[in-house]
């Protein structure tokens, strides 16, 4: 019978700073385009465009999770069909139902079950659904996958990071410095099928997950990249804000993800060496079992979390507005993220005690 594998520490760490991140994403001009609302020459300002750059890695880390996870499992299409992807078509329906009928109820409008089919077959119910969707159609090409992860060589991998960075960080940037947004380079040369979601992210994830090349001086050396990878969003954020004038977040977003695969890959090493030390650390010492429990707990409901939090999230922003009145706003989103997942994590964890919940949809 084979060994089953200890669970890694690292990657339920990776998933809780990736959940916290969603629910920030998701916080509009209140957090994630703060930095819209206040004095560019500020040092808010620079804290709040930072981390709404880095806010952006937290969909390209659960990528990279799944490619850790899924890529070395031996299913055949049958099993990927049955386990995972209808897993997940049911998950789409039942949440989308739950938002829809919610919305019937508070618009006054009746529900029709066609109508509902028809949404969600055109478009998510709610923003965030939009990754359950790319999540599916990942999972749709999950044996082709993982084929490339496996028998790509480590100078493929090299490559494959080096035209994302060309295509999708020195190509948009000298663009729009040498033309300003009036010439841009033709779409049907793209890479961004397999830079987003099938290939790029889950090769990566398996491939660093089963690396043992990188330490404390690697990330040290690694570190100016992830720096300037941030440093050149921030200055083509501000350059286009500069020249147009638009700080609609739709606008304002357009460089963020310019050097994103650098700042993955920097995010998921950190926290992989990071926390794979303390779990080695923490082997034998009793005192530190109920920290460990939390992380691996909290780390377990996150897709539960993402599911409900919306729900959460706009129901009760008077909390938020109340913490505004005593305590900076920037710093009271903060704290009511963190409101936002204490509370989805409890519901959630609630809802996994439940047998047919739990194996359903396997929060």
């Amino acid at each position: 019978m084979e060994e089953k594998k200890e669970k890694q520490l690292y990657i339920e760490a990776i998933r809780i700073f990736a959940i916290i991140f969603v629910i920030y994403n998701h916080t509009n001009a209140r957090g994630f385009t703060y930095f819209t609302t206040v004095d560019n020459c500020s040092f808010i300002y620079q804290l709040s465009l930072s981390l709404s750059i880095i806010c952006g890695c937290s969909v390209p880390l659960f990528f990279m999770i799944s490619g850790a996870l899924l890529v070395d499992k031996d299913e055949t299409l049958g099993v990927i069909f049955r386990k995972r992807i209808l897993k997940y078509v049911i998950v789409l329906i039942v949440f989308s139902l739950f938002y829809y009928l919610f919305k019937c109820f508070s618009k006054a409008t009746v529900f029709s079950i066609s109508e509902f089919f028809k949404t969600i077959y055109s478009s998510p119910v709610i923003g965030p659904y939009w990754f359950l969707y790319v999540y599916i159609s990942y999972l749709a090409c999950l044996p082709f996958t993982r084929k490339i992860a496996k028998h790509i060589t480590e100078k493929e991998t090299i490559y494959l990071i080096v035209l994302v960075i060309v295509f999708e960080g020195i190509v948009p940037m000298c663009q729009y410095l040498f033309f300003h947004g009036t010439v841009e380079m033709t779409g049907q040369f793209s890479i961004y099928n397999i830079s987003k979601t099938s290939v790029l992210y889950p090769v990566l994830g398996y491939r660093l997950a089963n690396s043992e090349k990188w330490n404390r001086k690697k990330l040290l050396i690694m570190l100016p990249a992830f720096i300037s990878a941030i440093l050149l969003s921030i200055f083509m954020t501000n350059y286009r804000i500069k020249l147009t004038g638009e700080t609609m977040e739709s606008r304002v977003i357009v460089f963020f993800s310019l050097f994103r695969v650098v700042m993955v890959i920097y995010i998921f090493m950190a926290l992989r060496t990071l926390f794979s030390k303390i779990q080695q650390k923490w082997a034998d010492q009793n005192r530190n079992a109920f920290i460990k429990r939390i992380i691996f707990s909290v780390g377990s409901c996150t897709f539960g979390i993402y599911l409900i939090e919306e729900r959460i999230r706009e129901d009760y922003y008077n909390i938020y507005h109340a913490i505004c009145k005593i305590l900076p706003d920037y710093l009271s989103i903060w704290i009511y993220i963190f409101m936002v997942l204490i509370f989805s994590y409890f519901m959630i964890y609630l809802l996994k005690k439940v047998p047919i919940l739990n194996r359903l949809f396997g929060f």
